[in-house]
């Protein structure tokens, strides 16, 4: 019986230290972005040392909507996932919403693209421009706001 109740103390635990470690401080959420209700054009990518354009004749574009949730096109496929900003940060979970096949080039392009918006390390925002950091080889997306 003491084996059982030692076991039932280690694994609940185990389990309040994992859950205090994902959740996020929802007391502090970000001021200065206003990502709600606003649709961003791929400007193109720059990859420390070489300035990357869309390929020509994709159109990648990524919309927040208010209830936290992504839209948008990466190139080839339709997009969907959602958003949360915190601590002056934000995270994202983003995937492809069809499975069209393109050409390489633009096949390519989308996959970086959700990559990089799926391990964001900072965000920058001006008044028209979105600027991404992912912590995929230090890239950096530039978006403009689409019109």
């Amino acid at each position: 019986m003491k084996k059982v109740i030692l076991k039932f103390i280690v694994v609940s635990m185990g389990i309040v230290v994992f859950l205090s470690n994902c959740k996020k401080d929802e007391t502090n959420p970000v001021q200065d972005l206003k990502l709600k209700n606003t649709s961003w054009s791929l400007k193109g990518f720059d990859l420390e040392d070489e300035w990357k354009a869309p390929v020509e004749g994709s159109d990648l574009f990524i919309s927040f909507k208010e209830d936290g949730q992504i839209e948008g096109t990466a190139g080839c496929n339709g997009l969907i996932g959602n958003y949360s900003t915190y601590d002056n940060s934000i995270e994202m979970q983003v995937s492809t919403a069809s499975m069209m096949i393109c050409d390489d080039d633009i096949m390519i392009q989308e996959q970086l693209f959700i990559n990089y918006l799926n391990n964001v390390e900072s965000i920058e925002q001006t008044n028209s421009e979105l600027k991404i950091v992912s912590s995929k080889g230090a890239t950096v997306h530039l978006l403009s706001q689409k019109d």
